[in-house]
């Protein structure tokens, strides 16, 4: 079942064996496609908005919701400790697709960001974590990390532009 294969995933996770993990977790979509009348489970990941669609109950809605918000986000979670940083986005964008105000899959999208030296969409992930979390101090240190790299990235093209613009004009 979908909740076996969770805790297969989160066993592999904490032991660090990620890619195993990843293998558990992404067969729990085999589970979320959809719930026929007899409450048995198809085999094909649903996005949030087919889960919307669905004639189940709100119940049934709610809790395909939750297991797709949290094996996204798990999946997110091992890709960002392999360093495949495309696919933290992927499944963290999926997450979010569920609910934009998640604060793991808002800070995997920010965390990967930053990592594969996009630091204006870290910064714009990383401030609205901050949103999401304003007590959170690390979250704040990365934002005034981030505007500073930003900040000295732009004075140092600034002044590679202006020794450019001497030469010419000399």
């Amino acid at each position: 079942t979908a909740s076996m294969y969770k805790e297969k995933g989160d066993s592999a996770f904490k032991c660090g064996e990620y890619a195993k993990a990843i293998a558990n977790y992404s067969k729990i979509f085999a589970y979320i496609n959809g719930i026929t009348n007899n409450n048995s489970m198809a085999n094909i990941m649903l996005s949030a908005e087919e889960i919307k669609r669905r004639e189940i109950d709100e119940t049934q809605k709610n809790i395909l919701e939750q297991l797709n918000l949290s094996s996204n986000n798990n999946l997110a979670a091992s890709h960002l400790k392999l360093k495949n940083y495309h696919k933290v986005i992927i499944y963290a964008q999926k997450s979010i697709k569920i609910d934009d105000n998640n604060l793991k899959a808002n800070l995997f999208l920010a965390k990967a960001y930053y990592n594969s030296k996009d630091l204006d969409l870290a910064l714009l992930y990383f401030k609205k974590t901050h949103k999401i979390a304003p007590d959170n101090k690390t979250i704040v240190k990365h934002i005034k990390l981030i505007e500073s790299l930003i900040n000295n990235s732009q004075i140092k093209a600034d002044k590679q532009l202006a020794k450019k613009l001497s030469k010419v004009f000399m």
